[in-house]
């Protein structure tokens, strides 16, 4: 057992190498379309999401405590050299300053903000820092997530209600419920009983969650891929599509008790469209959660023949009704990979490889014109695009982009002190 946990975590080491290249060309990250929302979290291969605040401004239940003066906007950046370091450098949005960093052992270090606070997600380590809320450029706690020596790969920390997160662990079939306010371990959610007996892997890939305010409820995607594959093709890196889809699991935050989001039919999952999910957004004024699939392909009948691209675009699932609906599909070679939330009309969806950011009006189902000013590892703060901007010296400097103005403006130059590094990833705490 223990040879296959570190078989499968040097490939993991070297696909998260191989879609880092691929993201430095621009990525996204997942917002709600509340300009209050928290940013959610990006990584390579744009899995991120809503951030899990619910889409309630992140205050009250879930958010900032209720806190009569509306805290500092962060923005989080990490950048690795993908051996042996990350740092993270946090920029202060007001002030537009670094206003500290952070260098970890863990090279594969991503942030995540959700719930008015944000965390350092070590998946090569299997822990979980929770960044101090006042201060995110220091560690408040520290917590491991791992299954004795072996990683779990966390990569997402949705917090709920009161002092609660939900971690999400992609190697492992439970999630951690962890206290924040001490930083332990508060038990777990298991979730090994939605495993598949036609699944190679065993897992069931939990990728991203939300947090509802309103409903108090927690809403989990299960990628439900093969992460043993190799048979993927070029250009868009995808594997074989299975007989089965994505699936979405639903929490009661006050139980910690699995919902039956199936109604009468069989199970308590939600079967959705697409296969190979990689973005998660919470649209809960408009009671639904928006899930970017990457896809999957389909043998050609003939050798001669493009094999053909399947279960890929971007769905809309009904959280009251239970439905779902394409809002977008794609059968093309190039790479669906990140999505850029900034409201139920307005959007961003990057596409290929190097990336190409194209306008989106969600109400539409078809794709518009390509942004070419869209910074790297771009992050919705509300007002604009924060990202990350590689210099001819080889330094990264933190940056913004007005969609309105289409002006580019430099927040903070030499953003991080470590040489060496390249962007990896990016959240925004507010």
């Amino acid at each position: 057992m223990n040879s296959v946990f570190r078989k499968r975590d040097r490939v993991r080491a070297s696909l998260a190498w191989l879609l880092c290249t691929m993201a430095l060309a621009g990525a996204a990250a997942c917002g709600g379309d509340d300009p209050d929302a928290d940013g959610g979290s990006l990584g390579p291969g744009g899995s991120g999401g809503d951030g899990g605040s619910g889409g309630d401004g992140g205050e009250g239940e879930g958010g900032n405590g209720g806190d009569e003066q509306k805290p500092t906007p962060y923005a989080l950046f990490v950048a690795s050299n993908f051996e042996s370091a990350s740092e993270l450098a946090v920029v202060d949005l007001e002030a537009g300053s670094v206003a500290g960093r952070i260098v970890f052992e863990d090279q594969d270090t991503l942030p995540y903000a959700s719930g008015g606070r944000g965390f350092a997600l070590h998946r090569g380590a299997g822990a979980v820092a929770l960044l101090d809320p006042k201060a995110p450029w220091t560690v408040a706690h520290s917590v491991s997530v791992s299954e004795g020596e072996l990683s779990t790969n966390p990569y997402a920390a949705v917090v709920a209600a009161g002092d609660k997160a939900y971690v999400v662990r992609y190697s492992h079939n439970a999630i951690a419920i962890v206290d924040t306010t001490n930083g332990t371990l508060a038990g777990e959610v298991e979730l090994s009983r939605f495993t598949r007996p036609d699944d190679p892997d065993g897992f069931v890939d939990a990728f991203d969650g939300v947090y509802d305010a309103g409903s108090k409820r927690a809403y989990f995607v299960l990628g439900r891929v093969n992460q043993f594959t190799t048979e993927f093709i070029n250009p868009d890196w995808v594997a074989p599509c299975n007989a089965f889809t994505a699936a979405l699991v639903g929490i009661d935050t006050e139980t910690n008790e699995v919902l039956d989001l199936n109604g009468e039919d069989p199970g308590e999952l939600l079967e959705l469209r697409g296969q190979n999910p990689n973005a998660l957004v919470a649209d809960l004024a408009n009671d639904r959660l928006i899930v970017l699939h990457t896809g999957c392909y389909q043998p050609a009948q003939n050798e001669e023949d493009e094999p053909i691209r399947d279960h890929r675009g971007i769905e809309a699932v009904s959280l009251s009704s239970g439905t779902t609906e394409w809002l977008y599909e794609s059968a093309e070679a190039d790479r669906l990979s990140y999505l850029l939330w900034l409201g139920p009309e307005r959007a961003y969806v990057g596409k290929g490889f190097p990336t190409a950011w194209h306008a989106w009006n969600p109400t539409e189902n078809e794709l518009g014109e390509v942004e070419a000013k869209i910074p790297e590892l771009p992050v919705w703060d509300g007002k604009r695009l924060v990202g990350l901007a590689s210099t001819e010296d080889g330094s990264i400097d933190a940056v913004a982009f007005d969609p309105d103005a289409g002006e580019v403006t430099t927040l903070a130059s030499g953003l991080f002190e470590t040489s060496g590094l390249f962007s990896y990833g990016s959240a925004v705490v507010r």
